[in-house]
């Protein structure tokens, strides 16, 4: 009996190293695949940080160029970020057509999911000359932008109700949107919500209330890109300059007209850069 339970246990152990021979070096290849991909991911990530350090110290190009590499070895985070430079012209041209094409990649991989659907609903809410706008796609991602608490997709969506962009036009809703935006620091919202205070649209006309919005606003002077700082800061040379809701104070006017065009002329500088 024994010596059977030997021949057996023998038996057994001889099987089972057979069997973690072929599981361990059978299959180098699949092996290998492995630790490439973990390679591969560990790079991307560096590269990624990478770019963000470059992208703080100013310089967006070399962040854009960091950025790229990263998503090439499969980082959706990096694909997002890419798509939303092309987005707003920073580190690069502005291009829709391949914002587009890295946002899908970032938006089928489901990171970054906020920022990104709203990378796409911009694309088709504005077009270019190689992509058509599609109203019903923008609106479709804004809401998925707000469904993630993404900022920028509250004051969109207020944009289009606005206008009447893919919906019926609704300055109420589009007012509740941009009050949402707004609380939440959304740049450009808080530009829009002066422009109804001033405007009357939605709300009371209240000069004293649009130049609150515009100066907060326009204290963004650090991101002259945003759309709604330069603005802004016209708009509250224009309310010294006729004495609206405030009182009337040319010396004001004058350095708020100056500020609005030390600020262009810094916009016109960056997009010369990244052209």
């Amino acid at each position: 009996m024994k010596k059977h339970n030997f021949l057996f246990v023998f038996t057994c152990l001889l099987v089972l190293a057979t069997g973690l021979s072929f599981g361990m070096f059978g299959n180098n290849s699949i092996t290998h695949q492995v630790f490439a991909k973990t390679a591969n991911k560990e790079k991307a990530k560096k590269l990624y940080d990478t770019a963000v350090k470059e992208f703080s110290s100013g310089s967006e190009t070399k962040a854009v160029a960091y950025w790229k590499k990263s998503a090439k070895l499969g980082s959706a985070l990096a694909e997002s970020q890419v798509a939303s430079q092309y987005l707003n012209g920073m580190g690069v041209k502005k291009d829709y057509q391949k914002a587009l094409y890295w946002a899908k990649r970032a938006y089928k991989h489901g990171e970054n999911s906020g920022m990104t659907a709203n990378t796409l609903g911009t694309v088709y809410l504005n077009g270019s000359k190689n992509v058509k706008k599609n109203y019903k796609k923008a609106l479709t991602y804004f809401k998925k932008g707000i469904s993630e608490d993404y900022m920028k997709s509250y004051g969109q969506l207020a944009y289009m109700y606005l206008h009447g962009y893919g919906v019926k036009a609704n300055t109420v809703t589009a007012v509740k949107w941009y009050t949402k935006a707004a609380n939440k620091g959304d740049i450009t919202s808080k530009y829009y919500w002066g422009q109804i205070y001033e405007k009357g649209k939605g709300t009371n006309q209240n000069y004293s209330e649009a130049m609150i919005w515009y100066k907060k606003c326009a204290a963004n002077d650090d991101d002259v890109s945003a759309p709604g700082v330069i603005e802004s800061m016209s708009a509250i040379a224009n309310l010294y300059a006729n004495g609206l809701g405030v009182t009337k104070d040319y010396q004001q006017a004058e350095q708020w007209y100056q500020k609005a065009f030390n600020a262009s002329q810094k916009e016109v500088a960056l997009l010369k850069q990244n052209s």
